[in-house]
């Protein structure tokens, strides 16, 4: 009965029929974010009625900016560890497939959720520009509203990261791997899991949201891109130089 089962006839080259999914998968959800931006910010300098306006949407359109660069680079670690997880393991397990497709759809999930904060933070700015806000007025509404919304794309992200540690431990498991694989998978599975205990951490930013305030600590894309160089940059600097020393 189980040899009627996709996944025993997915796996038999070691999962590599998962990995063009994945690659396609991660690529369509960095493309929709990347078509939509560009169109929102036009929209913006389409209703904008004087030079404080424009200054005004440039310096949006400069945190925006900041804000998919961000992104990509975070949706390019999580298609790493993805990606590196199945490649040295494959997918052997109807567990191991589950948690697969999990991580596949709060991918798909959280390019919508971060596409539909684009588009209420651009109808927030409009609102302001038809009605002269202030351009502190227009600044702060656009960084600081629907907060719940950019908490559900950090809890996202963390359980990402989660669900990857979980497929790393599991599939280190597996009798037929060699030594060198189950080592790397359970390394995989450690930084997954610190990753994903540090986005949980990351949503204590909004913290002065309880005491009233308006603003985060840190504006998520900056934490984000902060988070990035210092994984991708700074954290492999210390390594290699601890190495030589």
């Amino acid at each position: 009965m189980h040899d009627n089962y996709p996944i025993r006839h997915l796996n038999q080259n070691g999962g590599e029929s998962w990995l063009g999914l994945i690659d396609g998968v991660y690529s369509i959800a960095m493309t929709l974010i990347a078509i939509e931006l560009p169109e929102l910010i036009k929209s913006l300098f389409e209703i904008s009625n004087s030079a404080d306006d424009q200054s005004t949407i440039l310096a949006i359109t400069g945190y925006e900016s900041i804000a998919y660069a961000a992104t990509f680079l975070l949706l390019y670690e999580l298609w790493s560890y993805h990606k590196s997880i199945l490649k040295l393991a494959g997918i052997r397990r109807q567990t191991q497939n589950l948690i697969n497709s999990i991580i596949l759809a709060i991918t798909c999930l959280g390019a919508g959720n971060i596409i539909l904060i684009l588009n209420t933070k651009t109808e927030i700015a409009l609102k302001d520009l038809q009605a002269n806000a202030s351009q502190e007025q227009l600044f702060n509404d656009w960084v600081g509203t629907h907060h719940e919304l950019a908490i559900a794309t950090f809890v996202m992200v963390a359980a990402m990261f989660f669900l990857m540690a979980l497929l790393a431990r599991i599939s280190s498991r597996n009798q037929d791997l060699k030594q060198e694989q189950a080592t790397a998978l359970r390394g995989l599975g450690r930084g997954t899991c610190q990753r994903g205990f540090w986005f949980l951490a990351f949503i204590l930013t909004w913290t002065p949201l309880l005491f009233g305030q308006n603003l985060p600590l840190i504006p998520p894309a900056i934490l984000v891109l902060i988070y990035i160089l210092a994984d991708q940059i700074f954290h492999p600097l210390l390594q290699s130089r601890s190495k030589q020393a």
